[in-house]
């Protein structure tokens, strides 16, 4: 039996959350997979998209490509963001 509203039972979940789901998998040595969720034109910057990496490493100077048009471009500039707290990865 578990509350959260009153504290009962909560600590065993987590306990049985952690030893029973395995942790995620390095997926850093393949090949970049990643997914563009928004991107938008700024004046100042040019173009800008919000990626989901999925797979692999995405690093400053890389080149990318478009799948979906097959356009190719160079990556200038990389920030993580984690929940409302961005974080400069390159300048």
């Amino acid at each position: 039996m578990a509350s959260a509203k009153a504290g009962i039972g909560i600590k065993v979940i987590l306990e049985a959350v952690v030893t029973r789901i395995p942790a995620p998998k390095n997926q850093n040595t393949g090949p970049l997979q990643a997914l563009i969720f928004d991107s938008w034109f700024d004046f100042y910057l040019g173009g800008v998209s919000l990626v989901r990496v999925v797979a692999g490493t995405l690093t400053k100077g890389q080149k990318i490509q478009m799948m979906s048009c097959g356009k190719v471009f160079e990556v200038i500039k990389l920030e993580m963001v984690l929940g409302s707290i961005y974080v400069h990865a390159s300048k």
